[in-house]
């Protein structure tokens, strides 16, 4: 996997702060847990459902981890652990939900990651 450039970094960033802030949801302990509905897209996996998540906000090596966790999410089938470093993240003003985007031989390539509160 490449690692993200520091801009390329910050702009993910960026996009968190959009997304818990837009939606109205509130920090503890420097993360946002909610419970929301996660869609996944990729040419071997397309999971959707509910999902506890988990966005870090600060922390050493783990500012914007995101974190899903749901009975239907299986981390041996496919990613469920994010970070800036190795994905990119937006905001969707419209639809008020983050969006993560990779590359990875488990999820057969590319994939998408739509997250909504």
């Amino acid at each position: 996997m490449k690692l993200k450039d520091r801009n390329e970094q910050l702009n993910s960033v960026g996009a968190i702060r959009d997304f818990w802030q837009d939606n109205g949801l509130k920090p503890k302990n420097n993360h946002v847990i909610f419970n929301g509905h996660v869609s996944y897209s990729s040419k071997l996996h397309s999971p959707s459902g509910p999902a506890n998540v988990r966005i870090a906000l600060k922390g050493y090596n783990t500012d914007g981890q995101i974190t899903v966790i749901g009975d239907i999410f299986d981390s041996d089938i496919i990613h469920t652990e994010f970070l800036p470093q190795f994905q990119d993240y937006s905001y969707d003003e419209q639809n008020k939900s983050l969006i993560v985007v990779g590359n990875s031989p488990k999820m057969g390539g590319d994939y998408k990651v739509i997250i909504t509160p």
